[in-house]
């Protein structure tokens, strides 16, 4: 419902505007009569503040002060609400359960978690019958006719807003106990529910973090590409990692010898985008190229619509043999150029003679942004 607010001036303006006329009744604005009115008028606006917020509280969806005379009336809180709800979440039960009008069908049970603040859909089942059922179906037996499937994020985050949130709230709350409690609470008590969580997308958009498909000798990962004077050596897990041991057998002199995290056009861009890529770099055997005119970089190159080159954003990276887990290498923030069209994670060495070493290699990442995600 639209409120309307006054200010004090315009409570002022209204009170002179009913007063007699008259020299006894001076309006002007330097008035002693104005000076009276004007320091009576902040009551006015306070308490028509006051009766723009009872409209808030008439409704469960905006109450506030009035939310636990809301959550008696509809038999809350109860153990659904968990140990700690916050103010946004307690709302949405309230909301929730005002507005059940009762039903079993799935799409009231859709309609009763969209007013908690869930997405979800719900799959039912139907038992194998030779003369109804298509052959490509699959053969349930009758007990899956009482069986529900809820469908929804696994973690459903919920952001502190300053607006709706109380200051006592976390900054970000998540999870589907809420979910789980209520649906179970009014489901048919015929069926029964399971729930399916589906994790959200990554951002990271480099192909292959995993380094599948990596064998021994000269086979890489899939969708990495290798400079000629590369071969994996190693493959295993390291605090959780997958990784690969490349070495970099180098007979010579050569600028850009690169291990390149997906093809020349698999990651579109537009130009003043910003992007930032990283990876996980540990140094087993040899010495790092450090010579003058030498140098081992994390470089986000960037190319046209031809795919000729078009920029470069490069970080210096130094391995050492610390913990892989400690030697995350990241160039954030790069912004992409005016003819850039698309962009590649690389992991680059330029040299002056001959070199011989072997690095660590783990989860490439390349995403859209200022920063990393966390790779856990």
């Amino acid at each position: 419902m639209a409120s309307y607010d006054y200010t004090t001036e315009q409570f002022v303006q209204a009170f002179l505007n009913l007063l007699p006329s008259g020299a006894v009744w001076p309006k002007e604005r330097d008035s002693n009569m104005t000076a009276a009115v004007a320091a009576m008028m902040p009551m006015f606006e306070r308490l028509h503040q006051r009766t723009n917020d009872t409209f808030n509280e008439t409704f469960p969806a905006t109450t506030a002060e009035l939310l636990s005379e809301w959550e008696a009336s509809l038999g809350l809180p109860d153990p659904c609400q968990g140990d700690a709800p916050s103010v946004e979440s307690r709302r949405a039960q309230v909301l929730a359960r005002f507005a059940n009008t009762g039903g079993q069908s799935l799409s009231h049970l859709t309609r009763y978690a969209k007013n908690l603040g869930y997405n979800i859909s719900i799959t039912e089942y139907a038992p194998f019958r030779c003369e109804e059922s298509a052959v490509e179906e699959p053969i349930y037996d009758d007990d899956v006719a009482y069986l529900l499937t809820v469908n929804a994020p696994l973690d459903n985050l919920r952001e502190f807003e300053v607006e709706n949130s109380a200051v006592e709230d976390p900054l970000r709350s998540w999870g589907n106990e809420v979910l789980e409690c209520e649906l179970i609470r009014i489901k048919p008590a015929h069926c029964n529910i399971v729930f399916s969580y589906t994790p959200p997308p990554s951002p990271n958009v480099a192909p292959n973090p995993e380094a599948a498909g990596a064998a021994l000798g000269t086979t890489f990962p899939t969708q990495w590409t290798r400079h000629s004077a590369m071969s994996i050596v190693g493959i295993g897990y390291e605090g959780g990692l997958p990784y690969i041991d490349v070495r970099w057998n180098i007979p010579g002199a050569v600028t850009g010898a690169s291990l390149v995290f997906g093809a020349p056009t698999y990651n579109p861009v537009t130009p003043g985008e910003v992007w930032s890529g990283g990876l996980f770099v540990k140094l087993i055997s040899g010495s790092i190229p450090s010579a003058t005119g030498e140098v081992m970089s994390i470089r986000l190159r960037q190319t046209n619509s031809s795919v000729q080159f078009a920029n470069t954003s490069d970080t210096q990276i130094t391995p050492t043999s610390a913990p892989l887990l400690a030697q995350r290498w990241v160039k954030e923030g790069a912004v992409m150029g005016g003819t850039s069209a698309y962009l590649n994670l690389n992991l680059t060495v330029n040299t002056t003679a001959a070199r011989d070493f072997t690095l660590r290699i783990a989860w490439p990442q390349l995403e859209r942004g200022a920063t990393l995600s966390s790779v856990i």
